[in-house]
């Protein structure tokens, strides 16, 4: 041992940086958000959606984290929330009747056969959620359902697969596209 101290020295570790990944669809969930999940089932069966929807949101939100990764208001009969995938924001509502989340990944300048096609075979493989246009040529990945369908264990699921390819394909589409430019 003392050979090793001697060849090598003390060596002093380096302060790791503070670098925050993920923010939503990876973050650690405690006893109090499990809790709440759980909560949020039980009134969806109840027929009590906004409340199912409410207990959900509480489920997503990171107490712990530097910057919040989830926010919302709920203004006569609706929710509308705002979260955080990387460098994705997601933006949705949620009232008596539907559900609804999107994240704009791109612009698209001119409409390319080469990424309208590597989008089409993105939506065969995706399960809850699809890309599409929207009227100023703005990319977006969209999930939608109807209340009665949108149990919060299928919209975890949706969001979840919907911020993991928003954040993912952003970046990818724009440096293989030139018709592409952030959103």
């Amino acid at each position: 041992m003392e050979f090793i101290t001697r060849l090598f020295g003390n060596q002093k570790t380096a302060q790791q940086p503070d670098i925050p990944f993920g923010r939503f669809s990876d973050a650690y969930k405690t006893d109090a958000q499990q809790q709440a999940f759980d909560r949020s089932l039980e009134s969806f069966e109840q027929g009590e959606h906004l409340k199912a929807y409410r207990d959900f949101l509480l489920f997503l939100k990171d107490e712990d984290a530097r910057e919040p990764n989830i926010s919302w208001q709920e203004n006569e009969g609706e929710i509308r929330f705002e979260l955080w995938q990387g460098s994705q924001r997601v933006i949705g509502f949620a009232n008596a009747e539907k559900v609804k989340a999107e994240s704009k990944v791109a612009r698209a300048d001119d409409l390319n056969v080469g990424f309208m096609r590597r989008l089409m075979e993105a939506n065969f493989n995706l399960k809850f959620s699809r890309f599409a246009l929207d009227a100023e040529n703005n990319l977006s990945i969209v999930f939608d359902t109807r209340t009665v369908d949108g149990s919060p264990l299928k919209i975890l699921h949706a969001l979840r697969e919907l911020a993991i390819h928003a954040d993912k394909q952003d970046d990818l589409l724009i440096s293989e596209f030139a018709a592409l430019s952030p959103a």
